[in-house]
């Protein structure tokens, strides 16, 4: 509410184009739905009610809600040619810091709530809780944030208080602490493109080792899910000690070392890589893919790992058999795939001609396909293990 109406007085500026509201559907949010449609009729904007279905996700309920709210709100911007206006403010900051330093974070995780993310802005990150709320007149608390079922919660009830006893202005000491990491890990990427990849890393610290593997792996592998602490390690000790070998670190990414000077290159991890020979019905550890000569109508559920929907709606994939060289490789996204979402699964043919990318190619709607795949085409479909997190 308070950014509405900041923003509302900067129309001139910053032209307000919409309100939009986001129903998760796990309770009754009648109020803050009323509280937002008043403030847009108040501001003369359109209101957008939204609403996203998080029933069959598996996992953390506040990182599905969240990535399911962003991509609502990344939506609605495209469409308007706008930005995501945001109301986190510096308190929002400090819980992020501590949440963080708790889970055990690195740099970039201390680095906190960004000012600016792509598609999304957060002009209150330097303003406190109390403060907005002050600005805000008239507004609704979310119920759920009077109790203790999640961490944030906890701190902002139990841990911030006793920190404002030693210092009243903890909470800006903690968001100068994400500011100052956010610039130094500006000096940290500036220095890292100026490595060369053919840099030798024998001889140094085993940590100094660490922070660049993970640094070229961040930039090598940006749409991929990271390789864990362990197998890092792993790596940097072999590449300190100027051994030779190649060494698996997951996430379809292999590490070879050329006595210390490190290669990421491709890895087919068995748990995330699977090869058809023909049509048929496959199953491997995570997922079952199904390749059938079939013209009736049929949709797919295509179910990222963390169970949330990758695509908004159920699909079908129909190919053209003739123009297909087998084998074909279903597979995660790995590196040197082009960038795009996290999670994604490709389907390649034998040529490595990308036949299915759900990432970048999402028109295979159930209607289109019942008009225009010819009979005889190949029906493509794919159900990821939702149940199964640990790839």
């Amino acid at each position: 509410m308070a950014l509405a109406r900041l923003l509302g007085g900067l129309r001139d500026q910053w032209p307000l184009v919409a309100v939009v509201f986001v129903d998760h559907g796990l309770r009754d949010v009648s109020a803050e739905r009323d509280g937002s449609r008043r403030i847009a009729g108040e501001l003369g904007v359109p209101f957008v009610e939204r609403r996203v279905d998080l029933s069959g996700a598996a996992g953390n309920l506040q990182q599905n809600a969240r990535r399911a709210r962003y991509a609502v709100l990344a939506e609605e911007a495209l469409k308007r040619s706008a930005l995501v206006c945001t109301g986190h403010t510096r308190t929002d900051q400090a819980e992020t810091v501590l949440g963080r330093m708790v889970r055990g974070a690195g740099l970039r995780g201390l680095a906190g709530i960004r000012a600016r993310d792509a598609l999304k802005v957060r002009p209150l990150l330097g303003v406190g809780r109390d403060e907005t709320r002050a600005l805000a007149g008239h507004f609704v608390d979310d119920p759920t944030n009077a109790g203790d079922a999640f961490l944030r919660n906890r701190l902002r009830h139990r841990v911030l208080p006793l920190l404002r006893l030693e210092n009243p202005k903890a909470e800006e000491a903690m968001a100068a602490v994400a500011s100052a990491v956010a610039h130094e890990l500006e000096l940290v990427d500036a220095l890292g493109s100026a490595l060369t990849d053919r840099a030798d890393l024998s001889g140094l610290p085993v940590e100094t080792a660490e922070a660049v593997l993970r640094w070229r792996l961040r930039r090598a592998a940006t749409h991929a899910l990271p390789p864990t602490r362990k197998a890092v390690r792993a790596f940097a000790e072999k590449l300190v000690s100027s051994a030779t070998g190649r060494s698996s670190l997951g996430r379809g990414i292999a590490g070879v070392s050329h006595a210390g000077v490190p290669e990421l290159v491709a890895d087919d991890d068995p748990r995330t890589t699977l090869v058809a020979e023909r049509p048929g019905h496959y199953v491997f550890e995570h997922a079952a893919l199904t390749l059938v000569r079939d013209s009736g109508p049929m949709t797919a559920d295509l179910i990222s790992s963390d169970g949330s929907s990758s695509l908004q709606d159920p699909e079908t994939a129909w190919l053209d058999p003739t123009a297909i060289t087998w084998p074909l490789t279903f597979r995660r996204c790995r590196l040197g795939d082009p960038p795009g979402q996290p999670r994604r699964w490709l389907l390649l043919d034998g040529a490595g001609k990308v036949l299915w990318d759900p990432g970048v190619m999402p028109a295979w709607t159930a209607e289109a396909t019942r008009t225009f795949h010819p009979p005889n085409d190949l029906r493509v479909q794919l159900t990821i293990f939702a149940q199964r997190r640990d790839f």
